[in-house]
């Protein structure tokens, strides 16, 4: 969970910068001045946001393998079996299809939008509705010690996309569960920038 707040703000500010934001200071007006397609602008910027999240997963993940290497080589031999680097590089994985997913709604919204304050609270209120339910879930899973365990808090994980992201799953072996879920991520991520691009070439402009 932790692991997600520094993509989480960076998402929800570049989102709206690329679409919601240059609509609102008239900055567009400009671009599409020119004969660059609306389509071809808002993929552009479609694209430029997954590699950055592309970018962003491949450096955190080799400062996770890097932190476990030299933790290792400093003596702490348990991280081998409880936190070996295939377990990283799942963990990593999940981590960076929700924050795919979550840059997916962000760029709707943005893309829907004409003000970037309508594009973050609406894109950035999901996204961070959602992280405050997968902490209150978190309190009802498995992973929390049965003594202090509230089974009822389970029901905020039906409410958070961030649950897909199955680290229980990791943890059991149990690669069936762990990557159906992360195929209903790709399918937010996948759903989110198609009906984004597609009503940004649609609706209105006040250009």
């Amino acid at each position: 969970i932790a692991a997600l707040l520094i993509p989480m703000v960076y998402t929800i500010m570049t989102a709206n910068s690329l679409v919601a934001d240059k609509v609102e200071t008239g900055s567009l007006a400009f671009t599409l001045s020119t004969p660059i397609r609306r389509i071809s602008y808002v993929f552009t910027e479609a694209c430029y946001l997954v590699f950055t999240e592309v970018v962003m997963f491949f450096v955190l993940l080799v400062v996770s393998i890097l932190t476990q290497l030299i933790d290792v080589a400093c003596g702490g031999t348990d991280l081998l079996t409880s936190l070996p680097i295939t377990d990283i590089c799942f963990y990593a994985l999940g981590n960076f299809m929700v924050t795919l997913a979550i840059s997916g709604i962000c760029f709707f919204a943005s893309c829907f939008f004409n003000k970037s304050s309508q594009a973050i609270a609406c894109g950035g209120g999901i996204t961070i509705a959602f992280f405050i339910f997968s902490i209150l879930g978190l309190f009802g899973t498995p992973a929390i010690p049965g003594t202090v365990r509230i089974d009822a808090m389970n029901y905020f994980n039906y409410f958070t996309i961030d649950s897909l992201f199955d680290a229980m799953a990791v943890m059991n072996n149990d690669w069936l569960t762990y990557g159906l879920k992360l195929v209903g991520l790709a399918a937010v991520f996948v759903v989110t920038y198609a009906v984004g691009m597609t009503r940004f070439t649609k609706k209105d402009l006040p250009l």
